[in-house]
């Protein structure tokens, strides 16, 4: 069984696998499922062997429209 540092390194430099890319993100691989189904992570291609490769441009454009968007919650700051 290869490891995700193993089968990061088959990937091209600059893509990620679903489980680096989830790692990154902090999600589960339940969650990108989700991210690449609902469009929110367009930039990803299936390997002959059908494991997903995702762009690192695209997972770090969304982690840092992640973050805008927490950082302007209306609730950020508030003890509910």
């Amino acid at each position: 069984m290869a490891t995700s540092a193993t089968t990061a390194a088959t990937a091209n430099a600059d893509e990620l696998t679903r489980e680096d890319a989830a790692k990154l993100l902090h999600l589960s691989c339940a969650q990108m499922n989700m991210l690449v189904a609902t469009g929110q992570l367009a930039d990803v291609r299936k390997t002959a062997g059908g494991e997903w490769r995702i762009s690192v441009s695209e997972i770090l454009e969304y982690k840092a429209a992640s973050k805008k968007r927490r950082t302007k919650s209306p609730f950020k700051g508030m003890h509910l």
